[in-house]
């Protein structure tokens, strides 16, 4: 039912609804279904389905709810990932933001998500260019670690992204301890 409903759905906010429900029915999964709407022309839209494609990373995340040693693994399938890679470049900020955070989460680690989470350090948006800071922060990339804690600095305290960077920080501190 989700499916179809996720191909046939004109409504923008039930549409939203169905793409969140089948993300979360699917888990971490084949959400290919999902792919056409990474250009549908709402930025919300977008920017959701670039959030929930996380899901579909097999690969075992750095960061977030599923971040485990032992976290089930699977093929990501690279069409999956090249259209992260394309809405990271989208012309709105909170779409870039959610593909950028995306891949900051998963466990992918190439040159080519490297050299992308590094471009976007001089993002104008700022919620893109922490998302890449902490995507290089968690891969232990020295500049990514230097802006994500720069862009912490100047977080008020009731920022809700504080705890992200504190997050980084420890993960790379455990990491550290654990190499001796």
């Amino acid at each position: 039912m989700l499916r179809t409903r996720l191909h046939a759905e004109e409504d923008q906010i039930a549409l939203n609804n169905v793409i969140g429900a089948f993300a979360e029915y699917t888990d971490r999964g084949d959400l290919t279904d999902l792919l056409h709407h990474a250009g549908h022309p709402d930025p919300r839209i977008r920017g959701h389905v670039a959030g929930v494609l996380g899901n579909a990373i097999g690969e075992p995340p750095l960061l977030g709810m599923y971040a485990s040693p032992s976290a089930e693994t699977f093929d990501t399938p690279p069409h999956v990932v090249a259209t992260v890679i394309q809405l990271a470049s989208d012309g709105d900020g909170g779409v870039r933001t959610g593909a950028l955070s995306t891949l900051a989460e998963s466990g992918i680690d190439t040159p080519a998500i490297r050299e992308l989470l590094a471009a976007h350090l001089t993002d104008d948006h700022l919620n893109a260019r922490f998302s890449a800071a902490v995507g290089l922060a968690v891969r232990e990339d020295r500049h990514g670690l230097e802006v994500l804690r720069q862009i912490g600095s100047e977080m008020g305290p009731t920022d809700a992204r504080r705890w992200q960077v504190h997050e980084v920080e420890g993960i790379l501190e455990y990491r550290a301890a654990a190499k001796g």
